[in-house]
């Protein structure tokens, strides 16, 4: 009978990496191992006027206690390569930090006409995806939008849970928003009024004529 879907599928595989990107990342791991250890014996053996045969590791705690870090890093690093473990950070960095710096940098970044089409349209077309433009567009929104509630959720920290929001936050942001519709709709309305005697010049009509005149003409 013939297989299955799910006995026949392929398991997923990696694209190896080339040969001479594998064989740098074990040069550079060997060197910082062989390098480390030159530089502690040294400074082992120099902190106490030994032969580098006779260095000891316990004579310099904090020199011992960043070897021990090291190596711990070494490990890590060498089973990251062992089992090809790729860290990728993927998205606009700004949305990497929900402080205020970024944020405000990220808040102009938006306003800026054209200039989030142009970085998501190139980004799409220099990456490697399976998502079509508008996939990508949508994913990217997502991304912005979910940073914006980390925002959000981040500046709810400094108030207290179920408190209500401060005075100098009412006043700062709802009163001036009622004060500018305020002025959006009744400014207009002020200005080209009658009772304005500052900014228009009271022209009163004081005097009018009219002049008319009728002419009839006869046909033949």
């Amino acid at each position: 009978s013939p297989a299955s879907p799910a006995s026949s599928a392929q398991p997923f595989a990696t694209r190896p990496l080339p040969g001479v990107v594998v064989v740098l990342r074990l040069v550079l791991l060997g060197g910082q191992l062989v390098v480390v250890h030159i530089v502690c014996i040294c400074l082992w053996a120099g902190a106490a006027n030994l032969s580098m045969s006779q260095a000891s590791m316990l004579g310099n705690v904090s020199l011992l206690a960043f070897y021990a870090l090291y190596m711990f890093h070494l490990l890590l690093t060498s089973l990251q390569l062992r089992y090809d473990v790729h860290v990728m950070h993927g998205g606009l960095e700004l949305t990497k930090s929900v402080e205020t710096v970024p944020w405000l940098i990220f808040t102009v970044y938006k306003v800026i006409p054209f200039m989030e089409e142009l970085r998501v349209l190139t980004d799409w077309t220099v990456t490697s995806t399976s998502l079509n433009l508008f996939m990508w567009m949508k994913l990217e929104d997502a991304n912005q939008n979910l940073y914006q509630v980390r925002c959000d959720m981040h500046n709810r920290k400094f108030v207290p849970p179920a408190g209500p929001r401060p005075t100098r936050e009412k006043v700062l942001q709802g009163g001036l928003l009622l004060l500018a519709i305020f002025l959006l709709i009744i400014g207009p309305i002020l200005y080209f009024s009658t009772a304005n005697l500052l900014f228009l010049k009271n022209n009163l009509v004081i005097r009018a004529s009219l002049k008319a005149s009728l002419e009839v003409y006869e046909d033949g």
